[in-house]
């Protein structure tokens, strides 16, 4: 394997670390905003954090038995994409749109969870335990930073839409460096 590739492979696996929990953590702190702004009860409002991890639970098997059919190029393309209109969707739609959004959030970090080890044993064959370190690194690392921030950018902003959707921008890199390298791998994916 190429240094470039690696380092082209290490830059997307260090991305998927990065949004695999961002956008999920981002939601707890900005919750009084967006209840004030829809009307939700705290009912409603415990649902929609929580139903990112449902959709996460009654999704990964299934999502697991695709990967074994497809590989991994076409899942994961399908999974961060799915995951960038989800983010769209949560933050511009109202109390339909942030319902849909985070269940569709779920099923994105549902291709991320799954695919994240497959792609660090396909492409990190002799260094699984370095790679997962930094994939799990990358995931806490920015789970932490999401929440801490999330807060204050929503404020500065004036919007809790921007707030949570201000991971999308590393999503859409995410996509741009998995398709450059399943297109270089597999030319028809």
């Amino acid at each position: 394997m190429k240094q470039h590739t690696n380092l082209l492979v290490l830059m997307g696996l260090i991305l998927l670390g990065a949004i695999s929990r961002s956008p999920t953590v981002s939601l707890g702190p900005l919750m009084p905003d967006i209840q004030a702004t829809l009307a939700l009860d705290y009912g409603w409002s415990g649902f929609i954090v929580t139903l990112p991890v449902i959709i996460i639970a009654l999704s990964s098997i299934p999502v697991s038995k695709l990967v074994g059919r497809k590989g991994t190029g076409k899942p994961i393309l399908f999974g961060l994409t799915l995951y960038g209109i989800a983010l769209c969707i949560r933050s511009s739609f109202g109390i339909y749109g942030i319902f849909i959004g985070s269940a569709l959030v779920g099923l994105g970090i549902c291709f991320i969870n799954v695919l994240a080890p497959t792609l660090i044993k396909e492409y990190f064959p002799s260094r699984v335990g370095p790679m997962t370190g930094t994939y799990t690194t990358m995931m806490y690392l920015f789970a932490a930073i999401s929440s801490a921030t999330a807060v204050t950018v929503a404020h500065k902003v004036d919007s809790w839409q921007i707030a949570l959707a201000m991971w999308l921008p590393l999503v859409l890199v995410c996509l741009i460096i998995w398709g450059v390298q399943f297109k270089k791998s597999h030319p028809f994916i």
